[in-house]
Parts: C-alpha cells; structure tokens; sequence
C-alpha cells in the first residue's frame, strides 16, 4: 500500500505544535525518514537534530541549547511571554532590561520598548504584544505579535535597526 499525507497527519500536527512552542526551533516531520527534525534558528552554526518522536526530539533541543548557549531556551509553554522575550533575546544578542512598563530590548543602536497591551483594533480587547520607538519623524507605537510570538517582537527590532534606504525622488519618464 501507498504512502498518503493523512497516513502521517498527527506527525505534521504534532511538529507544527513543536514549532509554535519551541523558540529557537523550526521543526518539521518528514515522512520519508519517519522521524522529526528540528532546525536551530539562532545566530550560532547547528546541525539539525533528529529524533524519531516527541520526547526524544524535546530531549535533543534541550541538550543542544545547553551546548549553544549554556541553558535551555525552549521555555515550556507555563512561561509568561516576557520570560519567553528574555530568554529568546538573549539567545540572539539582544541586550534586555526591564522596565515599568514592559521590557527594553536593544540591538546596536536601536532600542525600542515592548510590552503586552490590550489591543482593541477589532472590538474585544486582545493582549499582543506593542513595540514603541522614536525616529526623525517622531513617536511611534503599534502591535506587532501575539503572545507565544516573541520572534516576530526581536524581527521587529531588527528591521527597524538596519540603515534606511533613501530613494531617488521621482524622475519624469523613469530612468534609462
């Protein structure tokens, strides 16, 4: 008999669910190999690991983690989504400190402040997660993540880090 999609459908479920959870981690089940393999997505050079289930998988990041960095980062899911931030910054270079209104992340000369607000954009109030900055063009603040969405906060900080790019003004007729 044939192999089909649905033959490995808890494996998928569970790999994505191990993906969203882990913080560092791309994880993905390949039904080729029958196993789920787990790509680090930090700063430093890894080998994927592979594990041929969850456990044994959990097991492997945890051990790799405590190489990389000297203590797991893949905080379990009872973690606040600042303990996530904290750990997750740390792992990527990201100076933290707290702050009475949230948490003050800094890479290079960019900082920015994050914290979890109601966000009310769509009716009922929803926690995500605000990053606030200044620039030259002034004060700015908007939400950018979900709780348990802690990379896209660092993402956020970096894109905002790099150098802008300045633009031509308008040429009638285009270039040539």
């Amino acid at each position: 008999m044939g192999w089909c999609y649905t033959h490995d459908q808890a494996q998928f479920a569970a790999a994505a669910r191990l993906h969203g959870e882990l913080a560092c981690w791309w994880v993905l089940w390949s039904p080729s190999q029958r196993r789920y393999v787990g790509f680090w997505c930090g700063p430093q050079a890894q080998e994927p690991v592979h594990a041929p289930d969850e456990e044994a998988l959990l097991a492997r990041v945890a051990e790799v983690e405590r190489e990389l960095v000297g203590f797991p980062v893949s905080v379990p899911a009872r973690a606040t989504p600042t303990e996530r931030l904290h750990r997750l910054a740390r792992t990527q270079g990201v100076t933290v400190t707290d702050h009475p209104t949230g948490v003050r992340l800094g890479w290079g000369e960019r900082t920015v402040l994050a914290a979890l607000r109601p966000d009310t954009t769509d009716g009922a109030p929803v926690l995500r997660w605000w990053v606030s900055w200044t620039d030259p063009a002034g004060a700015h603040a908007r939400p950018i993540a979900d709780p348990g969405q802690e990379g896209r906060v660092l993402a956020h900080l970096k894109d905002l880090a790099l150098p802008t790019v300045l633009t031509a003004p308008h040429i009638p007729g285009g270039f040539r």
